[in-house]
């Protein structure tokens, strides 16, 4: 990792930046109020942000049930796009899947979200199967598309 960057752990303080930066980037942006469900859900929510500022650049949400993790959410800032901060949040999620002993990783996303099915592709991930009128986006059902991750494989 770049050595001006850090990933820790979400807290309760940071819920309602999580949520104003989702809303800003995001789609199927989440609430404070969903974020926190995550929380009480004990799902994970890593953060990859700038040493010396704290400023937030990414965050990734997860759960882990079983030798299974899905992918909840994950959003990089506007200013912060295609600069390769998501892979780096990326692979170090998938590294501590690892050490969970977790076997494979699911996730769903937008059919036509090209740049984020490419870096899912470049990460290992494999198309499984559509899913039909999976989100609603400005009024309009759009399908999602599955991907799973095998980390016996790696």
């Amino acid at each position: 990792m770049q050595r001006n960057l850090n990933i820790r752990e979400a807290t309760f303080k940071d819920l309602e930046l999580l949520a104003k930066y989702d809303d800003q980037v995001n789609q199927t942006p989440w609430t404070k109020h969903r974020y926190h469900s995550s929380f009480t859900n004990r799902d994970k929510i890593f953060i990859l942000e700038f040493n010396s500022s704290k400023e937030i650049i990414a965050t990734i949400v997860f759960n882990v049930v079983g030798n299974d993790s899905d992918i909840l959410q994950i959003w990089v800032r506007q200013e912060y796009l295609r600069q390769g901060y998501s892979e780096i949040l990326f692979k170090y999620t998938i590294e501590q899947l690892i050490n969970l002993e977790v076997s494979q990783i699911f996730l769903e996303v937008v059919e036509y979200n090209q740049a984020a099915i490419n870096l899912y592709t470049k990460l290992g991930f494999k198309y499984l199967h559509l899913r039909k009128n999976y989100y609603r986006i400005g009024g309009n059902s759009v399908n999602a598309i599955v991907m799973k991750l095998e980390l016996t494989n790696l």
